[in-house]
């Protein structure tokens, strides 16, 4: 996901920001995803499990700057598959959220498990292609 977004007339898109001091704010750099482009996964939680969520703060966590990112805490999840496409298992197939011990932590889900064991084979294979 870039920086920037250019939206099309007639579609309906998910756009994520924060609330701060109780106003909206939205930059560029948020996610954004056309509504009909999103997983059935993503459209539930967003109508339905997120709000669960909602004292839980995601924190991108990209493979490029993960040294300098925040690790899940007690109030934040480390979204680190962000950018990876259809490896991005925690934005697809998961839920940021209390858990029973009170810690934010992501929901691992039987289709987030297989995700995750994908996107390992996929790691796996590409650094066998390295020199």
């Amino acid at each position: 996901m870039a920086c920037g977004v250019q939206l099309e007339k007639r579609k309906s898109y998910l756009l994520a920001g924060r609330v701060i001091d109780g106003r909206l704010r939205i930059v560029i750099c948020d996610y954004h995803k056309e509504w009909t482009k999103l997983t059935l996964k993503q459209k539930k939680g967003f109508k339905l499990l997120y709000k669960n969520g909602c004292n839980c703060e995601i924190t991108p966590c990209p493979w490029w700057n993960r040294r300098h990112c925040l690790t899940t805490t007690d109030s934040k999840c480390a979204w680190e598959t962000l950018h990876e496409g259809e490896f991005d298992c925690q934005g697809l197939s998961s839920v940021c959220m209390k858990q029973s011990h009170g810690k934010c932590g992501w929901n691992y889900s039987q289709k987030y498990r297989h995700c995750m064991k994908l996107r390992k084979e996929h790691k796996e294979r590409m650094r066998a292609l390295e020199p």
